[in-house]
């Protein structure tokens, strides 16, 4: 009997779980006009292949109005400045790990609007423009920007991945957004107000868990500060 209760209930909350996803993504998103603030790409890198991150900063050059690449002391980094590319560089040395090269991203950069990508992303020609649109609304405090798998039919494993990316980011963080609440903003793609950044640095950068400063999960931290602070986060 009470195996029976137990999923009688767990069925109702799945059905009501289905129908809420998708009543929510069935329902047309925000149409916001063209923001009119200029952008400041930062992408932190490590030991990444040459091919890769010229592709990498060569759409992002194309994309915003200011580039910074932060190396987190990779042993193969001195190509980096060579590349064909207007771009802010810096270096350090010794692995130090993504926020901390955040960390120097954010601080240099001098527009209002942060987007950061990884190093092996590579942004569509309207991306920006579309991404940074929902900070029309003055409530939304980061956006994150709909991800997919440049390789996914290269075998059944890269198909699973897509599937599952397309999943997490057309049904899961869609979802979110409709009540202002994506849970995790993805590293790959995503715009935040730099204002917001700065402020929340000194936490973001001395987060510790059972007494050991975090170094992983970095977009998930700024994501949970924002919606501290009471502002909406959004999926576009």
């Amino acid at each position: 009997m009470i195996w029976e209760l137990f999923l009688i209930i767990y069925s109702i909350f799945t059905l009501l779980n289905i129908w809420i996803t998708y009543c929510t993504i069935l329902i047309n998103p925000n149409k916001y006009p063209k923001y009119n603030k200029k952008v400041s790409i930062i992408i932190a890198t490590y030991n990444e292949q040459n091919h890769i991150l010229d592709r990498t900063i060569k759409n992002a050059v194309i994309s915003g109005d200011e580039v910074i690449v932060v190396d987190d002391g990779s042993s193969d980094w001195v190509y980096i400045p060579k590349l064909p590319y207007k771009f802010k560089f810096f270096h350090y040395d010794g692995n130090k790990g993504k926020r901390y090269a955040l960390d120097i991203g954010i601080k240099k950069a001098k527009h209002p609007i942060i987007v950061t990508v990884d190093s092996d992303t590579i942004i569509n020609r309207n991306s920006v423009l579309e991404l940074i649109k929902p900070f029309n609304d003055l409530n939304v405090g980061a956006v994150t920007g709909n991800v997919k798998v440049s390789n996914r039919g290269f075998n059944l494993l890269t198909k699973m991945i897509s599937a599952r990316y397309w999943s997490a980011f057309e049904l899961e963080r869609k979802r979110q957004s409709y009540f202002g609440v994506v849970t995790c903003c993805s590293g790959v793609l995503t715009a935040y107000r730099k204002e917001l950044l700065i402020d929340i640095l000194p936490k973001f950068m001395n987060q510790k868990f059972l007494g050991q400063l975090q170094n992983y999960g970095e977009d998930r931290a700024l994501t949970t500060f924002i919606l501290k602070k009471g502002y909406k986060v959004v999926y576009s």
